[in-house]
């Protein structure tokens, strides 16, 4: 059995716990605190990667795979060609929602996540 890597990213700084989705739900709840709109959406860059072994089982899963629930992709998934990892830009008003589709993953790759603003909301926010 593999063992579940967690990263994700928050405000406060870089965590990596071993196997605890508990970790993982906390720090991207900072990036709410941190990083909210407003309206209750908040906006992440999320990056994964997988080792090169696991390639094409992530290819084939990906191809089947479906994302449940509102979360939003304002910005496709990409791939970094011959880095085996992809990114895409997403929006989300509930951290369970990004947890229920990123948890199918965890067995073949390490997520990170920021929380993002784009320029208008941080020009807003600096006018305040």
């Amino acid at each position: 059995m593999r063992q579940l890597r967690w990263t994700s990213s928050s405000p406060l700084g870089k965590t990596d716990p071993e196997t605890s989705p508990k970790h993982f739900k906390a720090s991207l709840s900072l990036g709410y605190v941190g990083y909210s709109n407003g309206g209750g959406n908040v906006k992440f860059l999320m990056m994964l990667s997988w080792s090169t072994k696991d390639a094409k089982e992530v290819t084939e899963r990906f191809t089947k795979w479906k994302p449940v629930g509102d979360m939003k992709f304002l910005f496709p998934i990409h791939t970094m060609i011959g880095a085996n990892k992809v990114f895409a830009i997403i929006e989300s008003d509930s951290v369970e929602l990004v947890y229920k589709n990123t948890a199918p993953w965890t067995d073949l790759c390490v997520f990170e996540f920021y929380p993002i603003i784009d320029s208008r909301e941080s020009m807003a926010l600096l006018q305040r």
